[in-house]
């Protein structure tokens, strides 16, 4: 039984290298909020909001995720957008797109043609402006200061009801090696040993590499199969 199971994980390590060593970059998540029992009308061309980000890890951003309702006869659709910096934006946005989904839930947009870079502490907005009727997305309810900590929620220019609510959202970026958790430009124990200090449920925390909202065993495997220089 020992012996089969050394195999497993030795088969298992090795192949984890593989993936990694086949992609330059990786996408890992970066900021999340993830509460969404509320929904906010982003339906009307007159009503904007936009939702400010604290970039947490410097890269590439890769894509960003929203939480869509489904509270009329249809989905409609609606612009979403990226601008870098802090609200309220008024300038043409680096990246916009179409958003009209078939289905309720989590959308992802990619946004990597728009090539935006950001440092740590840097901030850029996600931004809604309707286009037809019934697009809806989620958000959080209130919560003193928002629960989500690094930025706001804001409508038509103004911090939505004192800072109270939240889009529902996530943020990816591309970075070299998701492994290398401290940055320093080696994986090691010090990252082997981040992994285990935050074992168990973990979202939008750097050492949940594969970004699944759990630091397991997954974690552990990239961090072995990324061993060394990086």
């Amino acid at each position: 039984m020992g012996k089969r199971q050394l195999n497993w994980t030795a088969h298992a390590a090795l192949f984890a290298a593989a993936v990694l060593a086949c992609r330059a970059d990786a996408q890992v998540l970066d900021q999340a909020q993830t509460s969404y029992p509320y929904s906010f009308n982003g339906d009307a061309t007159w009503a904007i909001w936009q939702q400010s980000i604290t970039v947490g890890i410097a890269g590439q951003l890769a894509g960003i995720e929203i939480y869509v309702y489904d509270e009329g006869a249809s989905l409609g659709s609606a612009e979403v957008y990226i601008n870098a910096g802090s609200p309220w934006q008024y300038d043409d946005p680096e990246f916009i797109t179409i958003c009209k989904p078939t289905e309720p839930g989590w959308i992802y947009i990619d946004v990597t043609s728009a090539d935006l870079h950001f440092d740590v502490d840097e901030m850029f907005v996600i931004g809604i402006n309707g286009i037809d009727d019934d697009f809806w997305f989620g958000g959080s309810s209130p919560s003193p200061g928002g629960p989500y900590d690094r930025g706001e929620l804001w409508f038509e220019y103004t911090i939505y009801q004192d800072g109270q609510y939240d889009m529902a959202f996530r943020t990816w970026m591309l970075i070299g090696c998701p492994a290398d958790i401290n940055q320093d430009g080696v994986v090691d124990v010090l990252d082997l040993l981040a992994v285990l200090n935050a074992w168990g449920d973990c979202p939008g925390c750097p050492e949940d590499i594969t970004g699944d909202g759990v630091v397991d065993v997954l974690d552990l495997l990239e961090v072995l199969g990324s061993w060394g220089p990086c």
